[in-house]
């Protein structure tokens, strides 16, 4: 910016040298046509008085009048120059031009009154009267001489003010031009550094995004026009990579879902018979009979608890919802789950909001039951928020070991899990039920233990309460408790 900025001075200072030039050789110019103009008058001048001279002297030798036409026509040019020269005239030029004038009239009347006069038989003496005549042209040329040579110096003088005007224009427009080149390069040079190059690396971010690679960002990010628009393109690409890898996640979790369909279907009614006849076993008199069934009931049930847990992974969720106080909600499922726990609820702001109660209370049952199973005589903690004007946010702590680094990355992919007997199915269907929420279940850093936040939007309403509402077909991004 500050170069073009400079660019534009320079055209500036190069138009306004060019016409401050222009004018100074106007002037000059105009100053030596004025002489020039001058010296011509003078000249007529001078030439005037000597033709009346002239005819004055033939008349005297051919001792008649037949030149006294020619000499009024001369004496009348005369006065017409003398008239046309005064106004070019100043100063010592113009005084010596009035004498000029003076002389001519002095040069008539001594004509009139002495030389005229001794043609017609009469008059002064010849010789007194022509001599005078003679001082009188001889004073006239010179005057006429000095004059003509003064607007010669002035002219001459003029022409070399002109010539060094030009030369310093010249040199001047020059100088301009160079700076201007100069600043023009750099004005290219800044234009390729923070418009054409940030251009191509948009432009080539855009081609990898359309060749389908959804890392490709661009950088550096700059705080103008064109670092707005790299940092649109780079949320554009993080909210496409986001969506790739929910419709890969709800493409796998469909096949799981089909195959959970096909599970229920031929394992239930086995599952279920299998059951019946171990309860049958549990009723015998034996008690190592009874113990190994009631191991078989509990294994049969663990088989059902998977096998409903990817139904619920897998289906559509299809919310009730309803304004509901996530405080007194997080309140009841602590109590429920302490039994002889102690769960502390905290909560502040607006803590009301819509949702589906029995969704919302399976999340957070899940969440409590896998902080009691990793810190058993640590403590819990459910902190409700609801300072944010756009979302509540339940964060529910434990004191335990926390979540292994290899673990965070797949933490919400389905059986991913820690503990020995865990399907590892509670924290992706938690999360499948944040999302049908359009919510988001995410796991916090925290200097110890493990802290889950659970973020339910202000924004998801319904015309009436308790209206239903269908939650997208689950796709979890993760993990297990």
């Amino acid at each position: 910016m500050a170069a073009t900025m400079l660019l534009v001075a320079a055209v500036i200072a190069a138009l306004s040298v060019s016409a401050v030039s222009q004018a100074v050789l106007s002037a000059r110019a105009k100053d030596v046509r004025s002489a020039d103009e001058a010296i011509a008058a003078v000249q007529r001048v001078s030439i005037a008085v000597r033709d009346a001279y002239a005819h004055q002297a033939h008349t005297v030798i051919l001792q008649n009048r037949t030149h006294l036409g020619h000499y009024q026509e001369a004496l009348h040019d005369a006065r017409a120059a003398l008239a046309t020269a005064r106004p070019l005239l100043r100063g010592a030029d113009l005084e010596t031009l009035e004498s000029i004038a003076l002389g001519l009239e002095a040069l008539d009347e001594n004509f009139t009154t002495s030389l005229l006069p001794h043609v017609e038989g009469g008059g002064a003496p010849l010789a007194e009267a022509h001599d005078r005549a003679l001082d009188l042209i001889v004073e006239a040329q010179e005057g006429a001489d000095r004059i003509a040579a003064h607007l010669e110096a002035a002219a001459r003088t003029a022409e070399a003010a002109a010539r060094v005007a030009e030369r310093w224009t010249v040199a001047l427009q020059l100088a301009v031009l160079a700076v201007a080149l100069l600043l023009s390069a750099a004005v290219a040079l800044s234009v390729d550094r923070t418009i054409s190059r940030p251009l191509l690396g948009l432009e080539a971010a855009a081609r990898r995004l359309a060749a389908g690679d959804l890392a490709a960002r661009v950088t550096p990010v700059r705080d103008d026009e064109i670092g707005s628009l790299a940092h649109r393109l780079n949320e554009m690409a993080v909210e496409l990579d986001l969506r790739e890898k929910r419709l890969l996640d709800a493409e796998r979790l469909a096949g799981i879902g089909r195959l959970a369909a096909g599970v229920a279907h031929e394992i239930n009614n086995p599952l279920g018979v299998m059951l019946g006849y171990a309860r049958l076993i549990e009723r015998r008199d034996d008690e190592a009979i009874r113990k190994d069934a009631r191991a078989i009931v509990d294994e049969i049930a663990r088989c059902q608890s998977i096998v409903g847990g990817l139904l619920d992974l897998a289906r559509p969720h299809r919310l009730t919802l309803s304004d509901t106080d996530l405080a007194a909600l997080a309140q009841e499922v602590a109590e429920r789950m302490g039994d002889d726990r102690s769960v502390e609820v905290r909560a502040r702001g607006n803590v009301v909001t819509a949702i589906d109660d029995g969704k919302v209370r399976q999340i957070l049952h899940n969440l409590v039951q896998n902080a009691i199973e990793a810190a058993p005589t640590g403590a819990v903690t459910l902190d409700v928020d609801g300072d944010d004007p756009e979302a509540v946010h339940v964060r529910v702590r434990d004191e335990g070991p926390g979540i292994a680094p290899e673990l965070r990355p797949r933490l919400f992919e389905p059986f991913a899990t820690t503990k020995a007997k865990g399907t590892g199915l509670g924290l992706a269907v938690s999360a499948s039920l944040a999302r049908a929420h359009h919510g988001e279940l995410a796991l916090v850093d925290t200097p110890s233990g493990a802290c889950f936040e659970l973020r339910l939007p202000r924004a998801l309403r319904t015309p009436a309460h308790g209206a239903s509402h269908d939650g997208p077909p689950s796709s979890a991004p993760g993990g297990s408790a």
